[in-house]
């Protein structure tokens, strides 16, 4: 959800006029389903499928970050999509690390004022002995903002990414839309 709102100023509004050429202006995005497929199995993992840790949900959550960079490297020519696939390691490199799972710090969830509830599956958490925890999940927003929760760097290129590629399609769509009739000389 976080994500979503870093990304969301960026994206297009619907045009008021000049449906049809806004539409065929927009960035062609390929592999689409798979980053849909992608974000309901993070969806899935984090409410309906929550349950006791277990290899089948670890894969999956790594399963997630395949099928989205399948959707990466299909559209790897778009404007920012280079800033979402090196988020998008930081953060596989922290969970494959950590089997499956984003390393949190104390610090961060504290901040955010998570509680963790024993016995689940959480993508991301407070571990033992965590790997590469600079590359997990050590940035919050306090628990008294809106939206509080723990956030990795990657997150942040991930975010930065998005809105670029958010922007460019903005743009595509602006420029397609007719403007003031030129008069004619």
């Amino acid at each position: 959800m976080l994500l979503l709102v870093a990304v969301g100023p960026g994206l297009p509004a619907p045009p008021s006029t000049g449906r049809r050429r806004a539409a065929e202006a927009v960035l062609p995005w390929r592999c689409g389903w798979a980053l849909v497929a992608a974000l309901g199995l993070q969806l899935g993992l984090s409410s309906v499928l929550s349950g006791p840790p277990s290899t089948l949900r670890a894969a999956a959550h790594l399963g997630s970050y395949l099928l989205a960079a399948w959707a990466l490297a299909a559209n790897r020519r778009l404007p920012g999509m280079w800033l979402i696939a090196v988020g998008a390691g930081l953060n596989v490199v922290a969970i494959a690390a950590n089997g499956g799972v984003m390393p949190a710090s104390e610090w961060a969830v504290a901040t955010a004022g998570i509680e963790a509830q024993a016995g689940q599956f959480h993508n991301s958490g407070v571990l033992a002995s965590p790997r590469l925890l600079l590359l997990g999940d050590v940035l919050a927003l306090p628990a008294a903002w809106p939206l509080s929760n723990v956030f990795s760097a990657g997150d942040v290129l991930l975010a930065a990414g998005g809105a670029v590629v958010a922007r460019c399609g903005a743009a595509a769509i602006r420029s397609a839309q007719p403007g003031p009739a030129q008069p004619s000389t």
